[in-house]
């Protein structure tokens, strides 16, 4: 784009002198301004600028040739482009960059307005400096009279002057209507100028208010994803807090879990090596300590063979031991077995009653009353407690003489067998009365036979009293 090289007053000469549309665009260092910069350098808006009816003038923003523009003209917004007619009006005024395209189409109705505008004052101007044409005078010579000089002036002189004279009427008539239209076309040109003028200034400041909305909407828009920014890592930070509290509580359980189940492990290990033990101890021993015990509380103790078989067991209780009834049977108490006829053939041994066990002697009726099933909790933990029950077992075996206290065998006659049997029954009620007396009762559970009850155990304080200076009182 070649701009104009003179100063703002050149410039202005320029015009006026060749009746040239002046061009004045104000530059900026922004974005907006490089872009409507680039517009300018097109080669097709640069082609339609170096016209002969345009002078082009550019101007920097601060500069001291804008700031004697600014005197006359209000810089709103920058860049602005001024297209100023001859009579020093702005015809247009653009704001802000626009693209080529309609930059272009701009400039091609500016230019035919100005050019209609300036043919039509040119035309007003011809007709009103056209002066009318002088008729020529009618003199006569002073020797030129006829014989009818006292007459009057001929028709045809008359006729002549009264004609001029209307001519010269209706010339003035036609040049005060023409000026009459020249003002009314120059004051049409001064509002339709203005009304531009103002237009321009309105959507100036309209575009202005614009962006700074939209400007005041960018950062309303920043600072609100800004918050939600801080809101979700708030957000993820409260999750990943929760996540770590889950995990570190997953741990805590699964090493609890762990522990118990390790725990557990352990107790079935020494369980399984208690049991594999006493198996291995059963099955290393040749003799069988049998301690047989009447319901009365005395016993007999007899050394059996390990592979000897329960029946000749059963053989030695009716033959040495004579317990007083007739009908009986033998069972383990730890753990609960009863031993039937179907186990009479085999060896001691094979029923894990070596190398110690201890035989009760009960009667047959007394045995089927008890319930194999009557305390649970009773048969679990007799079941725990049975491989430490061997074990000792099998330690006190080795030592006999302070096992086996003095007792005395008694014979009874048949007849006596029921009053023995109710005796021997009565004698292991008082027993098992005395040791469960013996033992020492828990806080807690009361034990009554095979059947654990819940002790509610009252507490001190709450049977004490208070009276009114809120002392207590027992």
């Amino acid at each position: 784009m070649n701009w104009y090289n003179g100063s703002i007053p050149e410039a202005v000469a320029e015009a006026k002198r060749n009746n040239k549309l002046f061009l004045v665009y104000i530059e900026g260092s922004d974005e907006m301004s490089k872009q409507m910069t680039d517009t300018y350098n097109d080669p097709i808006i640069a082609e339609k600028l170096s016209c002969d009816s345009i002078v082009a003038l550019k101007l920097i923003a601060n500069s001291v040739p804008y700031m004697q523009f600014c005197a006359i003209y209000p810089v709103l917004v920058i860049p602005s482009s001024f297209f100023i007619g001859g009579n020093g009006a702005p015809i247009e005024i653009i704001t802000g960059s626009l693209p080529p395209a309609e930059f272009s189409n701009k400039l091609m109705k500016l230019l035919e307005t100005y050019e209609t505008s300036f043919k039509v004052k040119k035309e007003s101007q011809t007709s009103s400096t056209l002066s009318p044409p002088k008729e020529p005078e009618v003199s006569i010579p002073s020797g030129s009279q006829n014989e009818n000089s006292g007459s009057e002036p001929s028709t045809s002189q008359t006729a002549t002057a009264a004609e001029s004279l209307q001519e010269k009427i209706e010339r003035a008539k036609v040049l005060v209507e023409a000026q009459k239209q020249q003002r009314a076309q120059q004051e049409k040109e001064k509002e339709k100028d203005d009304e531009m003028k103002r237009r321009s200034e309105g959507k100036a400041i309209q575009q202005a208010q614009q962006t700074r909305q939209d400007n005041e909407l960018k950062e309303w828009a920043k600072n609100r994803a800004k918050e939600k920014e801080e809101e979700r890592l708030a957000r993820e930070k409260v999750k990943a807090m929760i996540a770590q509290d889950r995990a570190e509580r997953a741990a805590k359980y699964q090493q609890a879990k762990e522990a118990e189940q390790a725990e557990k492990e352990r107790l079935i290990r020494n369980r399984e090596e208690a049991e594999r033990a006493m198996r291995n101890a059963a099955m290393s021993s040749n003799d069988a300590r049998i301690q047989f015990r009447l319901p009365d509380g005395s016993y007999t103790t007899h050394c059996f063979s390990a592979d000897a078989s329960l029946e000749e067991a059963r053989r030695f209780v009716i033959e040495v031991v004579q317990p007083p009834f007739s009908s009986f049977g033998l069972c383990t108490t730890f753990p609960r077995r009863h031993f039937t006829e179907s186990n009479y053939p085999e060896s001691l041994r094979d029923l894990q009653l070596a190398p110690s066990a201890v035989l009760l002697i009960l009667p047959e009726r007394a045995i089927s009353n008890v319930s194999p099933g009557s305390s649970f909790i009773s048969n679990l933990f007799w079941t725990l407690m049975s491989p430490l029950t061997t074990v000792w077992n099998f330690i006190r075996s080795f030592f006999p003489g302070s096992t086996q206290p003095s007792h005395s065998t008694r014979s009874q006659s048949p007849s006596d067998s029921q009053e023995a049997a109710s005796t021997a029954a009565n004698n292991l009620n008082n027993n098992t009365r005395q040791r469960n007396h013996g033992r020492r009762e828990s806080p807690f559970a009361k034990r009554e036979g095979n059947i654990f009850r819940i002790n509610n155990q009252s507490d001190d304080d709450e049977n004490n009293t208070w009276n009114g200076n809120s002392t207590q009182q027992m």
